[in-house]
């Protein structure tokens, strides 16, 4: 025992790094995070994001969300000409999908990446489903909720949140 005992005193930076990491993965597990990916789409109304079923997690407790085919509405900010603006879907524990929309869409940003930048963490008991970024090249730009998302002009980009298992990936690594 005296040699374990020198070893953890010698590599202590070694069991803080452990510790750490340990922690870091069960907060993971107790977090709000998708557990499975809701494939964000185009709904069936093509002003809305569809998803298919999936599960989520929200203080560590699974729950599970049907499908909604004919999507949920994006809310109703106007992005400029050929700017970019994105909005992200959240759900809570009851299954309620909320909209977060990115800070500056009514003035827009020069790329998607910025435009995702500027969407608002995740709030407090949700767990974020993903984001959609668009572009419209056509004259009155894009408005969410008006315009259609496969319009001809718009360039419409779905990402699907993080999963619990990336996240812990991203923690281990």
């Amino acid at each position: 025992m005296t040699g374990f005992c020198t070893t953890v005193q010698q590599n202590g930076t070694q069991v803080l790094e452990n510790r750490t990491l340990t922690n870091d993965i069960r907060s993971k597990l107790k977090g709000d995070d998708v557990v499975s990916k809701p494939s964000l789409s185009i709904g069936t109304t093509d002003t809305n994001v569809a998803n298919v079923a999936f599960t989520f997690q929200v203080g560590g407790v699974q729950y599970s969300k049907a499908a909604v085919a004919a999507g949920t509405s994006p809310g109703t900010d106007v992005i400029p000409e050929d700017k970019y603006g994105a909005i992200a879907l959240d759900i809570n524990a009851a299954g309620t999908i909320s909209i977060a929309s990115a800070s500056a869409n009514a003035t827009g940003y020069d790329s998607a990446g910025e435009a995702v930048a500027g969407i608002p963490a995740v709030a407090s008991g949700k767990a974020r489903m993903g984001t959609v970024s668009v572009v419209r090249a056509a004259t009155g730009g894009f408005t969410f909720g008006t315009t259609e998302l496969d319009d001809a002009d718009t360039t419409t980009e779905y990402t699907d949140g993080q999963t619990s298992l990336q996240a812990i990936g991203e923690a281990i690594s």
